[in-house]
C-alpha cells in the first residue's frame, strides 16, 4: 500500500462524507451529533468571554395526530417546512439542529433571555400564518409548536443543565395550552461552602444615570440625528465596561455595532480605531460589506484601501488600470470612510465605539472630526472614551485630542459623561454581589473604599488578592477581615497586578511577557512562531490566563486575537524585564513577524518598526520606519508622517558613513517629504530648512526647487518664488512636470500684477498638455487665464475660462477643484455687481467645501462672502463671516488666513470708526505676518495701520506707514498693491495740503496700473487725479486728463466707469459755466448709470453731480435730498475734497431756502475742513457765503 496526497476527487468525497456525518437527511438541518459538539464549543467560548447564549427547544404540537390522520409522508413534509421556518426566523449566526423525532434545538450565541424571546415569538407567528394542504384530500390544516428557553449561565453552566432547563420550559408550554413559549426554571444549586472570584465584578453597579443617558441618546440617533457621546474618566474607572454594558442592553435593537480602540504605542498606525471598526464589520458580514464597497466611486474605493489594505480588490470592483490624479487630498479618504458608514446606517443605526482615544493619532482625530461635521443627519451614534489626565495639564488642554474636542464642541453638541469613582454605597453593593448571602463588616467596606478610592479596576484586583490570599474569615453568614497585622497590603495598583501575575503558572508568565512586548494585542500564530511551541498547547496555557481575567479573546482587524484585559497588566509585565532582555525579545519578535508576514510585509510596517525601534538593528528600524512614513503620507496623515520621517532621519544620522552613503537617495526623499508636509501644515520655515537640505543633497532634481518655489509663494515672497520655479523648469523635460511649473509661474506673475506674463505661462501649460489625458493641471491653467481676464476687467472672458476649468473639474469629479471654480465665478459676478449670482456661486462653493471638510477652502469662502457684505456696507454680516474665517483658520493653523482675518476685521472696525479695535487687529495681523515671514500680510497690516492714523488725523504717521507698505510691496513685486498704496499716499499728501506731491503719487499709481495692464485700476486713479484738479481749480490739468480718460473708459465697456467720467465732465462744464454741455454730460451720466448697478462710492458721486447741477440751474429744493444722499456713507476726511465741496453746496442751497441757522452750522464745518488746505478760490467762496448769511433780509427763492 502506498500513501500520497489525496486527489481532488478524494478531497471532494471526503468533504461530502463529512457533511453527511453532521447533517439530518430529512430536513437538511445539522444533526444531534453536531449539536452536542457545537454546544460544547459555545459553552467554552461564553465562559471565556463572559457572554450569555440561549437554547430554544421546539416540539411540534400533536404531531402523532398529524401522522395518524395524514400519513407519515405528510408528517415528514411538516418537519421540512418547520425546518425552513426556523432558518427564516433566526439570525445568520444562530445554529438550528434537528434534535430527535419532532424536536428541534436552536443555539443563539450571545443572546440572553430578552433577546431569545422575540426569536421564539417570531417562530410562533410564522407557524400560525402557515397553512398546510394535504395533497390527497386537499384538506387544509394548521400546525402549532411549543418552545422552551434556557440561557447560559443563569440556567446552567453545562450541556445537561441547559438542555434540562429548556426542556422544563417546553413541558410547561405543553401543559399550559400548547402553541406558546415558556422559560425553563433552573433547579436550585446546592449551598456553596466558600466564595470564589474570577476577577470580574458580576453585576454592573453604580452607573444607572449614565446608562439612562446613553439609552436616550440611542433613541435620538435612531431618528437620523448624529449623536456623539464622550465618556471621560481615570484609568480603571469603568469607561469601556459602561459602553459594553450599554451595548448589551441595547443589542436587542436593530443596530449595527462597530468597535475600534487605540493603543499606547510609539509607532501608532494612522486611522487605527476606525480601521479596526470597519474590519470588524466586514468580517461579520462580508457579502453585505463588499456590496457597499462596490457601490462607492472609484476614488473612494482606492482611498479605502489605504485604510484597509487587506481588502479584496476584485470583490470591490477595482480594476488594475484604475488610477487617481496624484494630488494630496485627504477628502477622498475621509469621504470614502464616511460613505461606507452612511450606507451601513441605511440598514440600521450605526453605533461606533472608539475606545481610549487619548492615544489616538492626529489622522484618526481629523477623520473623527470629518465624520462629526458631515454625518449630522445620519443614523450614527459615536461613543468615545478617553482619560482627561492624558489630555489636560491642570486646567490647560494639551495635545490634538483636547484641541479637536474643544473645536468640535462649538459646531456640534456633545453629550458628555464624566465617570467618577464609585461611592462607598456602590462599592458595598459590589462586595455584596461577590459575597452573596454574607454580611459584610463595616471595617471591611471601609478598608476597600480607602484603599481603592472607589476605582472599579482596583476593587477587582484587591478582591482577587484578598480571596486568593485567604485574608477573609467566614463566621456563619458574616465575613470579617483577618487580623490587620497579618495582612500585607499592596502599596500600589502595580503591586496588586504583580501579585496576581506571580501566582500564575511559570509557563503562562513567560508567554505573557512575550505578549506584552508584542503589544496590547497578540495572535496565537505569532506566539507559536516565537516560542516554537504547538498552537494547541499555547491555547491551553492561555485559557488559564483567560480564566484569571488577565487576557481575553476576541476579533480584531478581521482575525482572532488575544488582548490584555487592562493596559496596566501589560505595562507591569513589560517593565518587569531588564532593558537588555527587552531588546533581545524585540529582536526575536521582529524576526518572527518577518517570517509570518512575509507575503504581506507592507501591511505590518508599523508592527515591525515598533519592534526594531527598540533594538540596535538601526538599518531595519530605518527601513520599516521609512515604510511607515510613506504609508502615512499617502494616507494624508501629515502629522504622523512628519513624526515617522523625523524618526527615520534621526536613525539615518546614527548610521556609519558607509550606511549613510547607501541610503543617501532615501535621505533626500525624507528631506523632500518633511519639506512638503511641513508646508501643508503651514510650518514654512521648517519646510524651507528641509527643502534646502534636499536641494543641496541632490541638485539635479527639479522637485526641491519646485517645492521651494511653492513655499515662498505661500510666504508671499514672489520674487524668490519665481527664481526657484524657473530653476525647477530648467531641471526637467517631462511635459506634465513642465506644465505644472508653468501654472505655478503663471500664478506668481498674477500675484505681482504682471498679467501679460501670467497669461502667457497659463496658455503654455494648457498647450503643452492638449494632447495628454485631461488633468487638474489643465484646469489650473484655465483658472489662471480666468484670473488674468478678471484682473483686466474682461469679465465675460474670465467667466468663459473659469467655466472651462469647472467643466474639467467636474469631469475629474475633483470636488476641491469644483469648489474653487465656483468660488472664482462668484468673484467675477461680484465685480459685475451681480450680487445674487455671486452669493449663489460662493454658497455652492461653501457647501462643497463643508461637505468635503476642506477647512482651508472654507476659510476663504467665509472671507469672500464677508467681502461682499463689507462692500455692501452690511458690516454686522461681514464681521460674522470674518470671525468664522478667523475661528477655522486658527483651528487648522492656516497662518496666512489668520493674518488676513485679523486684517479684515480691522477693516470692519475702521469702517465703524472704532479706531482702537481696528488698530489692535491690524497690529495682531502685523505681528503674525512678521513671525511667519509673509510679506504680503505685512503690507496689508501696514496699510491698515496707516488708515487708522489717517482717520485719526495723524497724517504724518499715516504717511510713514503707507511708505513702509509701499516699500515692502516693492520687495515682493506686488505692483497692484504698490499702486493702491500710492493712492493712500496721495490722500495723505492732500490732507497735509501738498497737492503737488499728491499729484505725483496719483501719476505713479496710474503708471503702475498701466504697466500691469489694469485698465480699470488706472482709470480709478486718474479719476481721483481729475477730482483733485477740479476741486483745486486747475481746470486745464483736469481737461488734459479727462479727454483720454473718457476714450479709455469707453473702450473698456464698463458703463459704471464711463458714467463716472461723464460726471466729472459735468463738474468741469459747470465750473466753466457751459450749461448746454453740462446738461448733456449729466444726462449721459444718468443714462449710463441706469443700465448698471453702481457701487456705493459711484452712486454717491452721481448724487453729488446731480445736486451741483440742480444748484447750478437754481433747483435748490431738489438739490438738498441729493446732497444728503451724497453724504450718507461718508466720513469726514481732510483728503476728501469732494466732501468739502458738498458741504459748501449744502450751505448755498440752505441760504437760498432761507434756512440761515442750518447754513451757518454747515458753513462752520466747511470752513474748518478747508482751513488747513490753503485753496485760494475756495477760501474766497467761503467768505462770500459768510457775507450772504449776514444779510438777514434774504427770503426763500421760489423754484
Amino acid at each position: 500500500m502506498t500513501f500520497g496526497v489525496p486527489s481532488n476527487y478524494e478531497f471532494s468525497e471526503i468533504e461530502r462524507l463529512r457533511k453527511l456525518s453532521v447533517t439530518d437527511e430529512l430536513t437538511g438541518l445539522l444533526n444531534r451529533r453536531y449539536f452536542f459538539k457545537r454546544l460544547a464549543q459555545e459553552i467554552s467560548k461564553s465562559r471565556r468571554n463572559k457572554r450569555p447564549f440561549s437554547l430554544l427547544i421546539l416540539d411540534v404540537d400533536k404531531f402523532k395526530e398529524i401522522n395518524d390522520t395524514y400519513g407519515h409522508l405528510e408528517g415528514d413534509e411538516v418537519l421540512r417546512v418547520i425546518a425552513q421556518v426556523l432558518l427564516k426566523c433566526v439570525r445568520e449566526m444562530d445554529v438550528v439542529t434537528r434534535y430527535a423525532g419532532d424536536e428541534f434545538i436552536a443555539i443563539l450565541p450571545e443572546a440572553d433571555k430578552n433577546e431569545a424571546h422575540p426569536v421564539a415569538l417570531r417562530i410562533l407567528d410564522e407557524m400560525k400564518s402557515h397553512t398546510f394542504i394535504n395533497p390527497k384530500t386537499s384538506m387544509t390544516y394548521g400546525v402549532g409548536v411549543s418552545i422552551g428557553i434556557s440561557t447560559y449561565p443563569n440556567d446552567g453552566e453545562n450541556a445537561t443543565d441547559l438542555i434540562n432547563t429548556a426542556d422544563r420550559g417546553l413541558y410547561t408550554a405543553k401543559h399550559e395550552g400548547r402553541n406558546t413559549v415558556r422559560f425553563g426554571d433552573r433547579l436550585p444549586d446546592p449551598p456553596v461552602a466558600s466564595v470564589t472570584f474570577d476577577g470580574k465584578i458580576p453585576r454592573f453597579i453604580g452607573r444607572h444615570q449614565e446608562l439612562k443617558l446613553l439609552q436616550n441618546v440611542f433613541r435620538d440617533a435612531n431618528d437620523s440625528v448624529l449623536r456623539v457621546v464622550t465618556v471621560a474618566g481615570e484609568a480603571g474607572v469603568g469607561k469601556t465596561r459602561l459602553i459594553q454594558e450599554f451595548f448589551n442592553a441595547a443589542s436587542k435593537e436593530a443596530a449595527i455595532y462597530l468597535k475600534g480602540a487605540c493603543f499606547d504605542v510609539k509607532i501608532p498606525m494612522p486611522y487605527q480605531p476606525i480601521r479596526e471598526a470597519l474590519v470588524g464589520f466586514i468580517s461579520q458580514d462580508e457579502y453585505y460589506a463588499y456590496s457597499i464597497l462596490r457601490s462607492l466611486p472609484v476614488a473612494a474605493k482606492i482611498e479605502i484601501l489605504k485604510v484597509i489594505p487587506a481588502l479584496d480588490v476584485k470583490r470591490m470592483g477595482i480594476k488594475s488600470d484604475m488610477t487617481l490624479e496624484p494630488i494630496q487630498d485627504e477628502y477622498r479618504l475621509f469621504d470614502g470612510v464616511y460613505q461606507v458608514l452612511k450606507k451601513i446606517s441605511e440598514r440600521g443605526l450605526v453605533v461606533l465605539f472608539l475606545d481610549d482615544m487619548h492615544w489616538a493619532d492626529v489622522a484618526s482625530l481629523e477623520l473623527f472630526s470629518y465624520l462629526v461635521r458631515n454625518a449630522r443627519n445620519d443614523r450614527i451614534l459615536i461613543c468615545m472614551t478617553y482619560r482627561p489626565e492624558e489630555i489636560l495639564d491642570g486646567n490647560v488642554e494639551k495635545g490634538p485630542m483636547a484641541s479637536i474636542l474643544h473645536k468640535l464642541s462649538r459646531v456640534h453638541k456633545f453629550d458628555k459623561i464624566v465617570l467618577s469613582p464609585l461611592s462607598k454605597e456602590h462599592l458595598k453593593e459590589i462586595l455584596q454581589s461577590v459575597f452573596k448571602g454574607y454580611n459584610l463588616s463595616p471595617e471591611l467596606v471601609d478598608l476597600f473604599f480607602n484603599e481603592t478610592e472607589g476605582n472599579p479596576f482596583f476593587v477587582e484586583e484587591l478582591l482577587k488578592s484578598f480571596i486568593e490570599n485567604n485574608h477573609l474569615e467566614y463566621h456563619g453568614k458574616n465575613i470579617v477581615l483577618k487580623s490587620p497585622e497579618t495582612i500585607d497590603l499592596p502599596n500600589s495598583i502595580r503591586d496588586l497586578v504583580q501579585e496576581r501575575i506571580d501566582k500564575l503558572p511559570e509557563e503562562l508568565q513567560e508567554l505573557l511577557v512575550i505578549a506584552a512586548a508584542i503589544g496590547q494585542e497578540f495572535s496565537l500564530k505569532l506566539l507559536s512562531l516565537i516560542t516554537e511551541k504547538n498552537e494547541g498547547h499555547i491555547q491551553d496555557i492561555l485559557d488559564i490566563g483567560m480564566d484569571a481575567h488577565i487576557i481575553e479573546e476576541g476579533i480584531s482587524s478581521g482575525e482572532e486575537k488575544f488582548s490584555f484585559t487592562h493596559c496596566k497588566i501589560r505595562e507591569v509585565l513589560y517593565y518587569s524585564l531588564r532593558e537588555s532582555k527587552r531588546e533581545r525579545l524585540h529582536l526575536k519578535i521582529a524576526g518572527a513577524m518577518e517570517r509570518l508576514y512575509h507575503y504581506e510585509i507592507e501591511k505590518h510596517y508599523e508592527d515591525l518598526a515598533q519592534q526594531y525601534y527598540f533594538t540596535r538593528n538601526k538599518e531595519k528600524a530605518f527601513a520599516y520606519m521609512f515604510g511607515c512614513a510613506q504609508k502615512a503620507e499617502s494616507s494624508y496623515a501629515a502629522h504622523e508622517a512628519i513624526s515617522y520621517f523625523s524618526k527615520t532621519e534621526k536613525l539615518y544620522q546614527e548610521f556609519e558613513q558607509a550606511l549613510q552613503a547607501r541610503y543617501r537617495t532615501d535621505y533626500v526623499l525624507i528631506a523632500l517629504s518633511l519639506g512638503r508636509l511641513n508646508s501643508i501644515i503651514s510650518e514654512y520655515d521648517t519646510a524651507l530648512h528641509w527643502l534646502e537640505i534636499a536641494q543641496k543633497s541632490d541638485d539635479s532634481s527639479y522637485q526641491p526647487y519646485l517645492l521651494l518655489g511653492e513655499v515662498y509663494v505661500k510666504k508671499g515672497d514672489y520674487e524668490t518664488a519665481l527664481e526657484y520655479l524657473k530653476i525647477a523648469f530648467d531641471k526637467t523635460k517631462d511635459s506634465s512636470h513642465l506644465a505644472n511649473i508653468e501654472t505655478n509661474i503663471s500664478f506668481v506673475y498674477f500675484r505681482v500684477g504682471n498679467l501679460n506674463d501670467s497669461e502667457h505661462f497659463a496658455r503654455k501649460a494648457i498647450k503643452r498638455l492638449e494632447d495628454k489625458t485631461v488633468s487638474l493641471v489643465t484646469a489650473e491653467g484655465y483658472k489662471n487665464l480666468g484670473t488674468v481676464y478678471f484682473a483686466k476687467n474682461e469679465f465675460d472672458s474670465a467667466i468663459t475660462h473659469y467655466q472651462k476649468s469647472l467643466e474639467i473639474s467636474l469631469e475629474l469629479n475633483d470636488k476641491r477643484a469644483i469648489a474653487n471654480s465656483y468660488n472664482n465665478l462668484g468673484s467675477v459676478y461680484y465685480r459685475k455687481r451681480d450680487y445674487e449670482k455671486s452669493l449663489k456661486h460662493l454658497e455652492n462653493c461653501l457647501v462643497i467645501r463643508e461637505e468635503i471638510g476642506d477647512k482651508s477652502g472654507i476659510v476663504y469662502s467665509y472671507n469672500n462672502i464677508g467681502n461682499i457684505y463689507f462692500n455692501k456696507a452690511e458690516y454686522p454680516n461681514a464681521e460674522k463671516y470674518y470671525r468664522q474665517c478667523l475661528e477655522i483658520s486658527t483651528e487648522i493653523g492656516e497662518q496666512s488666513a489668520i493674518t488676513a482675518s485679523y486684517n479684515n476685521l480691522g477693516n470692519v472696525y475702521l469702517a465703524r470708526e472704532q479706531f482702537e479695535q481696528a488698530r489692535e487687529h491690524y497690529e495682531t495681523s502685523l505681528e503674525i505676518s512678521k513671525k511667519i515671514g509673509e510679506k504680503a500680510g505685512i503690507g496689508r497690516a501696514l496699510s491698515g495701520l496707516g488708515n487708522v492714523c489717517f482717520n485719526k488725523n495723524d497724517y504724518h504717521k499715516a504717511e510713514e506707514y503707507f511708505t513702509a507698505c509701499f516699500d515692502i510691496r516693492g520687495e515682493i513685486g506686488d505692483l497692484s498693491g504698490m499702486a493702491f498704496t500710492s493712492i493712500s499716499l496721495a490722500f495723505s499728501a492732500i490732507s497735509l495740503g501738498d497737492f503737488h506731491k499728491a499729484e505725483e503719487y496719483f501719476l505713479r499709481g496710474s503708471k503702475i496700473k498701466e504697466a500691469i495692464n489694469d485698465v480699470e485700476g488706472k482709470l480709478t486713479i486718474l479719476d481721483q487725479l481729475i477730482r483733485l484738479n477740479l476741486f483745486t481749480g486747475k481746470m486745464e490739468s483736469a481737461e488734459s486728463i479727462l479727454v483720454p480718460c473718457l476714450k479709455i473708459a469707453q473702450e473698456s465697456g464698463v458703463d459704471e466707469i464711463v458714467a463716472e467720467i461723464w460726471g466729472l465732465y459735468a463738474l468741469y462744464y459747470i465750473a466753466l459755466d457751459q450749461q448746454k454741455l453740462a446738461k448733456k454730460a449729466v444726462e449721459t451720466m444718468q443714462s449710463l448709470a441706469a443700465t448698471t448697478k453702481c457701487s456705493i462710492p459711484v452712486a454717491t458721486f452721481i448724487s453729488f453731480v446731480k445736486a451741483r447741477y440742480a444748484l447750478y440751474t437754481g433747483q435748490y429744493k431738489k438739490a438738498l435730498p441729493l446732497l444728503e444722499s451724497a453724504l450718507k456713507y461718508r466720513r469726514i476726511k481732510s483728503s476728501d475734497l469732494e466732501y468739502g465741496h458738498i458741504m459748501l453746496d449744502y450751505v448755498d442751497a440752505l441760504i437760498h431756502l432761507a434756512r440761515i441757522t442750518e447754513a451757518e452750522e454747515k458753513l462752520e464745518i466747511a470752513g474748518t475742513f478747508f482751513e488747513r488746505l490753503n485753496i485760494p478760490h475756495l477760501d474766497k467762496r467761503i467768505e462770500q457765503l459768510r457775507e450772504y448769511i449776514k444779510k438777514t433780509d434774504i427770503t426763500p427763492i421760489k423754484e
